[in-house]
């Protein structure tokens, strides 16, 4: 990823309010977040931009670690990813006012954009395309290999409408991790889904080259996304890769699962306990 500048089709993507945006960040304590974020577009040539309108972990991180990580998927397949650093906000000016004016905030009964978060853009991939070409026979291979990988064991982590939203095949991907200069970084999973409740996995076949880097043993993150938007966040260990039934597979033991949709984002695994709320 050696481009500095958004090239004029990567603008084009980003302006499009008709995409699937994702932000990865680092937390605090240097783990790999990702947040949809589908308001992402390019301010100028080298500034990326993108509306808030709920208050998320990706908003808190930013302030503490500036560097993030980014990828647009267009309705086409077509899709690029980069980096950059965050390097401040507004709540007010042409492009609060911009982002307000959209039809999906402007008519808004419930909410608006209330900041606008700005960033330098680092590196900028090529176009490249996630085609069902290249899915169909990482679909196919993760169907005969995903049963060699279950864990073995019973107490459950997922439920049962976070691993059915995980496993549709129309589910959307993406995969964050820490480069080695510690800067987050996501991809495109052209296929993954769940050996039992406590794993998720997906075969190397038709994968973005950049997995082939991923070192065992290192904390991953993986956000789904389906068609109605419903979408689920898990977080564990990359196993690394091995061949299972002739198939060379990967995937992560799941220790983190967060729920990222509003109005009530949080996590679900390990269990939070309940509070009890009081007034002062």
């Amino acid at each position: 990823m050696d481009n500095k500048r958004f090239s004029p089709d990567a603008t084009s993507a980003l302006a499009r309010d008709a995409k699937l945006g994702v932000l990865a960040t680092a937390s605090p304590e240097g783990q790999p977040h990702i947040s949809l974020i589908t308001s992402m577009q390019a301010k100028d040539e080298t500034t990326l931009m993108w509306g808030q309108f709920c208050q998320g972990k990706s908003k808190q991180h930013v302030l503490e670690n500036p560097r993030v990580g980014f990828c647009v998927l267009t309705p086409e397949r077509w899709w690029w990813r980069g980096q950059a650093t965050w390097t401040g906000r507004v709540t007010e000016g042409e492009d609060y006012v911009m982002y307000n004016n959209k039809p999906l905030f402007r008519y808004n009964t419930y909410f608006g954009i209330n900041t606008v978060h700005y960033a330098t853009l680092a590196c900028l991939s090529h176009r490249q395309c996630l085609s069902y070409g290249a899915m169909l026979p990482g679909l196919a291979a993760l169907g005969l290999a995903r049963g060699a990988m279950t864990t073995g064991l019973d107490a459950p982590i997922l439920t049962p409408y976070g691993q059915t939203i995980l496993d549709a095949p129309t589910t959307v991907k993406f995969l964050s991790f820490l480069d080695p200069q510690g800067h987050p970084a996501v991809l495109p999973l052209a296929a993954a889904g769940t050996a039992d409740t406590r794993r998720l996995v997906w075969p190397l076949l038709g994968q973005p080259e950049a997995l082939q880097a991923l070192q065992g043993g290192q904390s991953v993150a993986v956000l789904g996304v389906n068609m109605q938007m419903e979408s689920v966040l898990v977080r564990g260990v990359y196993l690394g890769s091995g061949r299972r039934r002739g198939v060379t597979m990967a995937g992560l033991d799941i220790g983190w699962v967060y729920n990222s949709m509003p109005p009530n984002h949080g996590q679900i695994y390990p269990p939070v306990p309940l509070e009890p709320v009081t007034r002062f």
